[in-house]
């Protein structure tokens, strides 16, 4: 959830709790990224403040990780 992202005294962006997180040699599926967003909107509050501004943040998310889903195909298997 959202409350796991926390912003550094640096001003950078960190992450806590994370002793489930496991690390893989190949990148994310595009259903396994549809599924952890899906899990971003399960909490109500993290929903309706991401919701909010949830296209720029999805641009800059599939931008930075370069992947091959539109900004449309995510907002449509998260029923936005």
């Amino acid at each position: 959830h959202l409350g796991n992202i926390v912003l550094t005294p640096e001003q950078t962006i960190g992450l806590i709790d994370i002793a489930d997180l496991k690390q893989q040699s190949i990148s994310l599926s595009s259903q396994k990224r549809i599924r952890n967003f899906s899990h971003l909107l399960r909490n109500n509050e993290d929903s309706d403040w991401l919701k909010k501004g949830i296209e720029p943040f999805l641009d800059s998310y599939l931008n930075a990780a370069n992947v091959k889903l539109s900004r449309q195909q995510l907002l449509e298997s998260l029923k936005c």
